[in-house]
């Protein structure tokens, strides 16, 4: 640890948070990345998800314990490995992404209700390459490989983005005054 870069730091004025990403945080994001690549390693050399792994070793409170304790699948969507730095780097090279993604589809097909976080204007989680009922899997299906429907599912998104908001309610612009 830079105890000389530490001190500057504290010393530091101001209340504007420039970056606040977990992995970022100094001294401690050093620490969680390097982790990463442990606990990457060893779900490497046992064949499971680095969310596995992890999971069992997470305080007693985080849903991946819950996950790994309870023998249920917490597993990282392909999406949500994109903004994760090296630790999104570790937790997607855990497993192939044709892997991951079959676990996904697994994970999807066996739910009666999935509760999704929305990404600004970006890919669905739920949809990927073996979910039919939005068409991506639709050529999986054609190649005799397990897929899944959406259709019969209840999706519940959270955290909606306003600008997703927007497009699902043309008229909300007018009733806002926009």
């Amino acid at each position: 640890m830079d105890l000389a870069l530490y001190r500057s730091m504290r010393r530091a004025k101001g209340n504007v948070i420039i970056k606040a990403a977990g992995n970022i945080a100094y001294p401690t994001g050093l620490r969680t990345e390097t982790l990463a690549h442990e606990i990457q390693a060893m779900a490497e050399d046992q064949g499971v998800s680095f969310e596995q792994i992890a999971g069992l070793r997470c305080r007693s409170a985080h849903h991946a314990r819950a996950g790994a304790r309870n023998r249920r699948p917490v597993l990282v969507t392909v999406p949500q490995l994109v903004g994760g730095g090296r630790v999104g780097l570790a937790i997607g090279d855990s497993l192939s992404i044709s892997e991951r993604c079959k676990r996904v589809a697994e994970l999807l097909a066996s739910a009666d209700v999935i509760i999704e976080s929305a990404i600004a204007l970006a890919q669905e989680i739920h949809d990927g390459p073996f979910e039919t009922f939005t068409g991506h899997g639709i050529w999986s299906a054609w190649e005799g490989q397990q897929t899944y429907s959406l259709s019969e599912k209840k999706v519940i998104r959270i955290d909606l983005d306003p600008n997703l908001e927007k497009s699902m309610d043309p008229g909300a612009e007018e009733q806002k005054g926009f």
